[in-house]
């Protein structure tokens, strides 16, 4: 895969079934092997944490996500890919990033391209945007520059905080 297209491609990939010829194909290049285990009895989601990218990428059983328990399409028990995390800017400054994002922004360069956040705690250690059905979080390094990164599908992601 090439990496231009790495973050881009899987992120567009949130919120499909794991069954998706293009979430396996995806995943299969990041050695990812299908099929995919099942969550613990007592969860219903997991982190993959062993692929070719340092990065951990999110599965959760369809029925567990509030607005695919009725979807007609997915079966019971299926997973759906839910989450990239963990992309931290040492393993991945040469990756380009979605949504026009890159390293070297600093907070209000992102507030500039994605808007005011919706969301930082107390202490301002990361903020929450929402782009089309993405929440991006972002964490900064103490000299302003992004250093860490998440991007979730807005049905996996608890906005109440």
């Amino acid at each position: 895969m090439n990496q231009i297209q790495t973050f881009q491609k899987l992120v567009d990939l949130l919120g499909h079934s794991e069954n998706d010829p293009e979430v396996q194909s995806n995943l299969s290049q990041l050695g990812i092997k299908f099929p995919l285990k099942k969550p613990k009895a007592t969860e219903d989601n997991y982190l993959i944490e062993k692929s070719k990218i340092k990065c951990h990428l999110g599965v959760a059983y369809a029925d567990s996500l509030p607005y695919l328990r009725d979807n007609e399409k997915l079966k019971e028990g299926e997973l759906v890919f839910s989450c990239i995390s963990n992309i931290l800017e040492p393993e991945f400054n040469k990756f380009e990033l979605p949504f026009g994002l890159n390293w070297e922004m600093q907070l209000k360069d992102v507030t500039k391209l994605l808007g005011s956040p919706f969301f930082s705690p107390a202490d301002n250690w990361y903020y929450l945007w929402r782009k089309d059905n993405i929440v991006i979080r972002v964490e900064f390094y103490e000299n302003g520059s992004i250093y860490n990164l998440t991007f979730r599908w807005i049905w996996d992601y608890d906005l109440t905080h």
